[in-house]
């Protein structure tokens, strides 16, 4: 057989071969040059802040898109863990923070808050939703979640971002997307004792926080939020929060609640700061409480008085029934399976002896978890930390019969040469002492 004999009977093969060989060449040099490196960061770093960034948008104008080697570098203020933010991170530096959109769920697992990340902004583009400045994977989306390991990169650190220490009315765009913290401020009447959203039909809910001095600010929470359900606190405190807005109304955004630290004294709104609960700066030498003036369903907090929970989340709250407001307290559907719920008078001078008497009345009774007492040193914070003496008077019990208030009977109240506070005290378990009980017409008179 003759060399090009051969030559011809083999060519097919050899040049399939090579053919084939040549794809497959190309083909990993088309891979390695089209994918990005994954986990390395050697050859990333920021040449722009974020405040940079921001300056190249002004909100309500048209998507801009980032055509230049940009890279920012922040840490993660706030993951969608909690569901309360949703395919989306935001990240902080010192001099501002900004929302970065993903179509992706579950982001925490990789840019959990607290992690230091890097955003390679090319091909991406700043937009806003209402005023929030953010940067979107197109003109009106996140970047696909194919893309995301081109854009955003988990640094090697964690940080711990401090929040800014502001008051309401300080609060500005120089803030926006950036974590904030308000000291001396409760949820207003009508926010506190609610819950965060509507859990059961997942729709988000507006609620109003407010100082001393009466300046609000709108808390919004997602219905999917795993803690759309908890109740919202009913003292006051500090609240930390990412800073935002809606058009023109200012908004916060918790990352869960513990975000949320209220349990001192409530203050009065417009006295300007706490003292004594519910804000009252001086006792009160008689009592006269109808509870008329509280809201149905809300918590007690008129005229003085608070009303704290110690053990789970419900509380004391104003019920309307036939004309008449009372306060009312139950474990029956509480979040946690034991309850201890105090409410609690103003302070009340006692330099000379008074009489006490009040009404108490029951419903679906199940066990007796009602009491009273007396204390001469409560400041207004947490019921556990005071000394309480408990007060014998008649209570509504197993035979009293549904809704039907019983008289106390005058009880005693011995001078002590100061104040002291008359709390109610509710103790019951959801799942087996759920009792309602309800108090009304609280007097305190001379004796």
């Amino acid at each position: 057989m003759s060399f090009l004999n051969v030559k011809r009977r083999f060519s097919p093969w050899i040049l399939g071969t090579v053919f084939f060989l040549v794809l497959g060449f190309s083909a990993c040099v088309d891979r390695e040059f089209d994918e990005p490196p994954v986990g390395d960061l050697t050859e990333i770093e920021a040449n722009t802040t974020i405040a940079q960034l921001s300056s190249r948008f002004t909100p309500g104008q048209d998507p801009v898109q980032i055509t230049e080697n940009v890279v920012i570098k922040g840490v993660v203020i706030a993951d969608d863990k909690s569901g309360n933010f949703y395919k989306q991170i935001v990240v902080q530096d010192n001099t501002g923070g900004i929302v970065v959109r993903m179509n992706s769920t579950g982001l925490f697992g990789q840019f959990p808050i607290g992690k230091e990340v890097f955003v390679s902004c090319n091909g991406l583009y700043l937009s806003d939703y209402n005023g929030v400045i953010q940067l979107n994977g197109s003109a009106a989306d996140g970047i696909e979640e194919l893309l995301i390991s081109r854009h955003v990169f988990a640094g090697p650190g964690t940080q711990t971002i401090t929040p800014k220490k502001v008051t309401i009315d300080q609060l500005n765009n120089s803030l926006m997307s950036t974590l904030i913290q308000l000291d001396g401020v409760q949820f207003k009447d009508g926010s506190a004792g609610v819950s965060y959203a509507d859990a059961a039909k997942k729709l988000s809910k507006n609620l109003d926080v407010t100082d001393c001095s009466g300046k609000t600010v709108v808390l919004r929470t997602s219905g999917f939020a795993d803690f759309a359900a908890q109740l919202t606190p009913t003292q006051n405190g500090s609240l930390v929060a990412v800073y935002s807005v809606f058009g023109t109304t200012k908004q916060l955004y918790i990352r869960d609640v513990n975000d949320v630290k209220m349990a001192d004294v409530r203050c009065t709104i417009g006295s300007g700061g706490g003292g004594n609960p519910g804000g009252t700066t001086t006792p009160v030498d008689t009592l006269n409480e109808t509870f008329s003036s509280e809201k149905n369903n809300d918590p007690i907090v008129k005229n003085g008085w608070t009303t704290v929970a110690t053990t789970g989340t419900r509380v004391w709250i104003g019920k309307l029934f036939s004309g008449n407001t009372y306060a009312q307290a139950t474990a029956f559907s509480d979040t946690n399976t034991d309850m201890e719920s105090w409410m609690i008078s103003p302070p009340i001078g006692l330099k000379t002896n008074k009489i006490l008497n009040f009404e108490s009345a029951m419903a679906f009774y199940v066990h007796d978890g009602l009491s009273v007492w007396i204390s001469t040193n409560y400041d207004g914070k947490n019921p556990k930390t005071a000394t309480w003496t408990p007060l014998n008077g008649k209570l509504a019990g197993k035979t009293s019969g549904d809704n039907t208030f019983v008289a106390s009977g005058d009880i005693p109240l011995a001078a002590t040469g100061g104040n002291v506070h008359i709390g109610f005290k509710y103790v019951g378990n959801k799942a087996t002492n759920t009792t309602t009980y309800r108090i009304d017409n609280v007097r305190v008179r001379k004796g």
